[in-house]
Parts: structure tokens; C-alpha cells; sequence
């Protein structure tokens, strides 16, 4: 981020690095943005106001950076209930999930009330009927 005057200014004068990526966001280039990690994207998706312009690229990047379950899994713990992205991080978190232990968080974190829980049932059973005869 060092070549970004205005992210770079707003450091020397104090200002957290995180914060000074969310204000100047619309200044920084492809590159940029494509440079910073997930910690990153972690920190701007928690900030970034629900009806913001820089929420749909924040939502892409974020998405772009995670690597495993557990990145998918802060995804969609840290997305709000409302938002239109729910959805979207469940799916991604479910295509993530391989092991056994990681099912069983699915199906312990996903409340009854959900339509998810029946999903996440169906492939739970999938997982130990697998382990049974394998």
C-alpha cells in the first residue's frame, strides 16, 4: 500500500491503515486492492456500511481471498442476516466443508428454525454413512 499517497498520508498522520484503505477506497487501483489479504478484507467487510458503493467490490475481494473452510466460515458468521450475500456465503461455506468435524460445526451452528438445518442434516447423514462404509 505504500504506493498510494492518500492510504499512505492518512498512516503518517496516524490514522489506522484499515480505516485509511476504507476512506480512500475509490483511490486505490486493481493492483491495490487485489495486494491486500483476507485480515484485511476481514477488517473492511466488518466496517463498511451495509448501503455503501464500496460493499459489492469489498463482498468480491473478500470472497476472492478466503482459501478455506474457516475463512468461508468467518464469512458467513459475519454476514448479516439481511443482507442479499447470506445466501451466498452459505453456499461457499458448504462446498468448503470436507471433514467430519467440520459438518458437525454446520450442523451445530445452523439454528433449528433455519431451512438450513435441514440441509445441513441431509449432509451430515451424507458424511457418516460415507465414514461407515469406507
Amino acid at each position: 500500500m505504500k504506493n498510494n499517497e492518500k492510504v499512505f498520508k492518512l498512516i503518517g498522520k496516524g490514522v489506522d491503515k484499515n480505516l485509511a484503505l476504507l476512506i480512500c477506497w475509490e483511490s486505490l487501483n486493481v493492483e491495490e486492492k487485489n495486494d491486500l489479504v483476507f485480515k484485511e478484507y476481514q477488517w473492511l467487510w466488518e466496517k463498511v456500511p451495509l448501503v455503501s458503493p464500496e460493499k459489492t467490490e469489498i463482498w468480491n475481494l473478500l470472497k476472492k481471498k478466503a482459501n478455506n473452510f474457516e475463512d468461508y466460515r468467518w464469512i458467513w458468521i459475519n454476514t448479516p442476516k439481511s443482507g442479499s450475500e447470506k445466501s451466498e456465503a452459505w453456499a461457499l461455506l458448504k462446498k468448503k466443508a470436507e471433514s467430519l468435524k467440520e459438518y458437525r460445526w454446520l450442523w451445530d451452528k445452523v439454528s433449528p428454525d433455519d431451512d438450513e438445518k435441514i440441509e445441513v442434516w441431509t449432509l451430515l447423514k451424507k458424511r457418516v454413512l460415507k465414514l461407515l462404509s469406507g
